[in-house]
């Protein structure tokens, strides 16, 4: 099923264990210890004996073809998490730095510096422009006007059913 036979130096073998937690006892007496479901080797001898009880079929042990085998230095959980956040930082480069990625196309158009005149309206929470400001304060005057005129009529209209 799985050949270990070409293993490169520093890479172990995964057997994995449905079991999280067991032992097996090899055919020298010794044994493997499957922590967290999990045994890595890389003896020939242990590989080889493993490697023929999931061929034929062990109710418990396998290979998981996912995870295979491992780097003798990812068994550190700090240098396993440090590769990951590696890898993802320069997938993330050279995806920004794809040139066929569509960026759209836009144009940039001339900077207008802000003046005197402009920032000191949008700074006091004015509208912006003085044309703008005059047409809002002439609204506002407006409505004051027509409720002045509503409030005189009221006051006849009371005058009169009196």
């Amino acid at each position: 099923m799985f050949f270990f036979s070409d293993l490169a130096k520093g890479t172990l073998a995964i057997f994995k264990n449905t079991m999280p937690s067991c032992n097996y006892i090899f055919k020298d007496g010794t044994s493997a210890v499957f922590v967290s479901g999990r045994y890595h080797t890389d003896d020939p001898k242990r590989i080889e004996e493993l490697a023929a009880e999931v061929d034929a079929g062990h109710p418990h042990i396998y290979v998981d073809a996912a995870e295979a085998t491992v780097q003798k230095e990812m068994l550190d959980p700090m240098n396993a998490l440090r590769a990951k956040i590696i890898g993802e930082y320069l997938a993330a480069q050279a995806a920004a730095t794809d040139p066929t990625n569509d960026m759209g196309k836009s144009t940039q158009g001339p900077v207008i510096p802000a003046n005197t005149q402009d920032i000191q309206q949008a700074a006091a929470g004015g509208a912006g422009t003085p044309v703008t400001e005059r047409l809002v304060m002439l609204a506002a005057g407006a409505a004051k006007v027509a409720q002045v005129v509503q409030t005189a009529e009221e006051v006849a209209a009371v005058g009169k059913t009196v």
